[in-house]
């Protein structure tokens, strides 16, 4: 989302419109404030004193994330000092209500675009914290159960949003307490047991609680003119739990892609099928599926060479096919593809969408991805499986493993380019929040 955000407003900034960008900062003595600055050519706003931030850690103090702003004058300041034709939200974490009710009242058109699910999900992933699909969306009960004891607190949220913290995250050493947070809120959620050795239920003022918060991200996301969806999977989750919400679908990209000329060379006899996978050790993005499938290839003697990125895989027994190869810088990541035959992206979570399987379509490497994954949009059906069947993913790889390659491509009304992105989102912001209607397909 980060790099979707700042690239697009360089590209609007290139076309020759003027853009500012707004986002929960510090935490500092005083009432909540905006400081204004400026970044490559573009005016920067930071919210000093947000609301705080959740992340996709959990909340586990509903209450202090919906307080009312102690200062709304800072956020009628701001709108008077841009004086914004229209407001894109790309999220809307840590930003008080008060800034959209007032963008409302002087009749700003809000778009939103669905990175991810917080406003219907606390955790904003709808993964819970013991890393299952929810399947009891918006209920506080279920938000209860899963956030109570493990979910982002305020002093944690004051830490994270600390200047400081920004330079050291990517320390090793912050990196290693991180995942131990990480795992420790889970297990924290996974824990709490009743006499009788199950889950126990939340008491019913915390039930409340959620609620509550539940309520008052509603509230934030029933104030937008136009919600732009980036997958078909996407819209369907947020049709459903927001019926006859506007909504267009508007797929994403980044900076630097194009499409490939690349034809595939048929691998030598012999030869292991090379498998790029880039989810890191964690269920929901389908590394259990994944090693299930592998353990299958090995019994039906298919050659494969799994080449797993994004984490360091020190916490499991990888099979002998398989081999941990660490993070990949942004700028490394099409040299990883193009090494590859395949890229696989076995999610059992719905991602909205995800980079990984544009850019290997770029590039000309075929795809094999869950049928929860936003980006699914852009793979051919037979090359999409249902989500946590391993038999079928174990299926797909030996047909590919077997010489049943296609090199398949971005088609070309795929607005690929940050230009026709922004060419796009041109025609949004020109419509006035009474012109749109609501878009079910």
């Amino acid at each position: 989302m980060t790099r979707y955000c700042t690239e697009l407003s360089l590209a609007q900034v290139e076309h020759g419109d003027e853009v500012a960008l707004l986002y929960p900062g510090r935490f500092l003595p005083g009432r909540t404030r905006i400081v204004g600055s400026t970044w490559k050519g573009i005016r920067t706003f930071e919210v000093i004193n947000p609301l705080p931030v959740p992340l996709v850690y959990g909340i586990a103090e509903p209450d202090r994330f919906t307080k009312s702003c102690d200062n709304p004058t800072a956020y009628e300041w701001l709108l008077d000092e841009f004086r914004p034709d229209a407001i894109h939200v790309h999220c809307y974490q840590g930003i008080h209500r008060e800034f959209f009710d007032r963008s409302k009242e002087k009749h700003v058109p809000l778009l939103f675009t669905t990175h991810d699910y917080y406003p219907m999900c606390p955790r904003c992933t709808l993964i819970t914290s013991t890393g299952d699909e929810c399947e009891r969306c918006g209920s506080a009960e279920a938000c209860a159960a899963c956030n109570v004891g493990s979910g982002m607190t305020v002093a944690k949220s004051v830490i994270m949003q600390s200047r400081v913290y920004a330079r050291l995250k990517e320390s090793r050493l912050v990196a290693d307490i991180g995942r131990r947070v990480k795992r420790d809120m889970s297990h924290a959620a996974s824990g709490e047991c009743d006499e009788k050795g199950g889950k126990s239920l939340p008491e019913e003022e915390k039930v409340r609680d959620y609620e509550r918060l539940l309520e008052y991200n509603r509230s934030i996301f029933s104030l937008f003119d136009l919600v732009l969806t980036n997958s078909r999977l996407t819209e369907e989750v947020y049709l459903k739990s927001f019926p006859g919400v506007a909504c267009e679908r508007l797929p994403i990209t980044h900076a630097g892609l194009s499409r490939s000329k690349r034809v595939l060379k048929r691998r030598e006899s012999g030869h292991p099928l090379k498998i790029a996978y880039f989810g890191g050790e964690k269920r929901y993005k389908g590394f259990d599926t994944l090693m299930d499938a592998a353990d299958i290839l090995a019994r039906r003697g298919v050659c494969v060479e799994l080449r797993l990125y994004g984490d360091d895989y020190m916490h499991c027994e990888l099979p002998p096919t398989a081999a941990a190869k660490g993070k990949v810088p942004q700028d490394g990541i099409s040299r990883v593809i193009r090494e590859s035959d395949v890229v696989c992206v076995p999610s059992r979570c719905r991602e909205t969408f995800g980079f990984v399987v544009l850019e290997s379509l770029c590039e000309g490497v075929p795809v094999i991805c869950s049928d929860v994954v936003g980006a699914s949009d852009l793979v051919p059906e037979g090359l999409k499986f249902k989500a946590g069947n391993s038999e079928s993913l174990a299926n797909h790889i030996e047909a590919m493993a077997n010489g049943n390659m296609n090199c398949v491509a971005v088609s070309e009304d795929y607005p690929l380019s940050m230009r026709a992105q922004v060419e796009l989102l041109e025609r949004y912001y020109r419509v006035r929040p009474s012109h749109f209607g609501a878009t079910k397909r």
